[in-house]
């Protein structure tokens, strides 16, 4: 793989760009559900990773199985939907993917913490070294897997200023058969510190369990909206 992405730089000849760091942008997308039978459109998240050298990441989720700061310290292909190269002209931007997509060729601006491409506005995530929390924060989910059929969730997370936190799961679904409705529900909760650095929120549970995740206030609603492993975490107050 890396002798690939290689062979994609000296493709388009690509020198040093400038432009590094991780962009976050709402994207358009149409799919069909198998199980409700409905197109559907909507607005996913797509993340960009770019290096000075001419690389480039890229995926609707962020990198899969580690924290977006041991990606950085160690780029992955696999762990992201697609990687090439880019080099930057005037007011354009062309792309050459590794796999599974045709070359891009956009439209390119840069602006106070965004670049906008092909008309779409990516902002750029921020670090969030010794960040210290406060308030409740909340997700949740629902996912149709058949006809009558469907399966919920949510998370919270509380978080204090003194560097502890009090998380709480729920996973729940209901499936329609020959003899009637069933439900299953499930609840986890847990208790303990949190520390923040870069982009990795650390969590240490009372019984000494340690979990790392991906972490970033969402850019322009940075009161409103964090984001832990892709999720996003309405602010719901004290």
């Amino acid at each position: 793989m890396k002798t690939l992405q290689i062979l994609l730089l000296a493709s388009i000849g690509v020198q040093a760009q400038g432009l590094s760091g991780w962009y976050v942008g709402q994207e358009g997308s149409t799919s069909f559900n198998p199980n409700s039978q409905v197109w559907s459109t909507t607005g996913s998240s797509s993340y960009y990773r770019f290096l000075p050298d001419g690389r480039v990441y890229w995926g609707w989720t962020l990198p899969k199985g580690v924290t977006m700061d041991d990606f950085d310290r160690k780029p992955d292909t696999s762990r992201v939907g697609n990687y090439g190269a880019y080099i930057i002209r005037g007011s354009r931007i062309m792309i050459k993917w590794a796999h599974d997509r045709s070359p891009d060729n956009l439209t390119f601006s840069r602006g106070q913490g965004y670049i906008a491409m092909g008309g779409t506005n990516y902002y750029a995530i921020a670090p969030c070294n010794n960040l210290r929390m406060s308030g409740t924060w909340g997700t949740s989910s629902y996912t149709i897997t058949g006809k009558g059929n469907g399966v919920s969730g949510s998370n919270t997370i509380v978080f204090t200023p003194d560097g502890q936190f009090r998380s709480q799961g729920f996973v729940g679904s209901v499936n329609q058969g020959p003899s009637g409705v069933g439900t299953t529900s499930q609840t986890s909760a847990g208790v303990g510190t949190y520390r923040i650095a870069g982009n990795t929120l650390e969590l240490t549970f009372a019984g000494g369990k340690r979990e790392m995740h991906s972490f970033f206030l969402y850019p322009q609603e940075e009161q409103r909206l964090i984001v832990i492993d892709g999720a996003k975490y309405l602010n719901r107050g004290r």
